[in-house]
């Protein structure tokens, strides 16, 4: 008899990747399409088509169909309570799936969705008490107890971006002030790169610029590894918030393991040793914690396995 496989999808603003994955969390064929963020029935439309592509390669028949999106997504209802860039707060995404595909659908956040990819094929793989911060354009972590997935009673658990880090801070999108997103995201250090360009002028970050360069955060830690003051300075203070809400994530939920992804995690060494050493300062009778803070290992495909996770692992149970 041929192993069981599932069907994990990662479905953005722009496009979707879909994945043929087995038992042991290992891709076996993709496929990719644009996403129609505009119209919820397209939407379901094109997840169809991809699964039924997938559904012709498949060894055995599909046990189910996994979906990583970012969004608030409610189990219960089976709706997005709150989701950007695609149109589908409020429709009944779950159900129209299950009835044009004939098959179970499970829908995970996105972060939530790659925390489960991590923890079961990637760098949370046997770890019971595990959790991933994607480190992006925003913060958000996914948090596993016990090898089950914490969603919260509003699928909001893990909103770890949006804990307030400086009391008093300046004022957030969603509507709070000081946010950790505002001082560690990646779209914030982005900020901080631009504005240390224009304000130095005779630094390597305005050279980048002056170059036609659109500096990222990856440009400011590379300013830091050269030798640069000031952004070695905006660098560490970034740092030293993230280690705040790691350490305030450690305290709450006392995790093994602390993997941390997204866009940030590809600058390497230079984040993992500033933010270990952060973290390390704000523990100073554990510090034995920041060995705890790892990077996670999928990448891009952790969406696509964790959303297959969620069909197939005791993880994402709903509880």
């Amino acid at each position: 008899m041929a192993a069981s496989v599932m069907i994990g999808m990662d479905v953005g603003g722009t496009k979707m990747a879909a994945g043929l994955v087995d038992g042991d969390g290992i891709i076996l064929r993709r496929l990719r399409a644009p996403t129609p963020a505009s119209d919820p029935e397209q939407i379901v439309r094109t997840i169809a088509s991809l699964i039924d592509g997938l559904r012709q390669h498949a060894p055995a028949p599909p046990t189910g169909v996994g979906i990583a999106i970012p969004g608030q997504f409610d189990h219960r209802s089976g709706t997005f309570v709150r989701i950007a860039n695609l149109a589908l707060q409020g429709y009944p995404f779950r159900q129209r799936l299950e009835a044009v595909t004939d098959l179970p659908i499970a829908i995970e956040n996105d972060t939530n969705a790659a925390a489960l990819g991590e923890w079961f094929s990637g760098s949370g793989r046997g770890i019971p008490d595990f959790a991933l911060v994607a480190v992006g354009t925003g913060i958000g972590a996914g948090v596993i107890l016990d090898g089950r997935l914490v969603r919260g009673a509003h699928g909001s658990a893990g909103e770890i971006g949006h804990t307030v880090v400086e009391k008093d801070g300046p004022l957030c999108r969603c509507g709070n002030r000081g946010c950790l997103e505002l001082f560690a995201s990646g779209a914030a250090l982005a900020e901080r790169a631009a504005d240390l360009a224009v304000r130095h002028p005779g630094s390597r970050l305005a050279a980048r610029q002056r170059d036609g360069h659109v500096l990222s955060a990856g440009d400011l830690f590379a300013a830091a590894d050269e030798g640069d003051e000031v952004s070695s300075q905006a660098v560490d203070e970034a740092m030293h918030y993230l280690a705040v809400g790691l350490n305030n994530l450690i305290e709450l939920f006392d995790p093994s393991t602390v993997a941390i992804g997204g866009g940030m995690s590809h600058v390497g060494p230079s984040l993992f040793d500033r933010l270990r050493r952060a973290v390390r300062a704000q523990r100073p009778r554990s510090p034995d914690v920041a060995t705890r803070i790892i990077p996670a290992v999928l990448g891009d495909d952790a969406g696509i396995i964790g959303a297959a996770a969620a069909i197939r692992g005791s993880a994402a149970r709903q509880g």
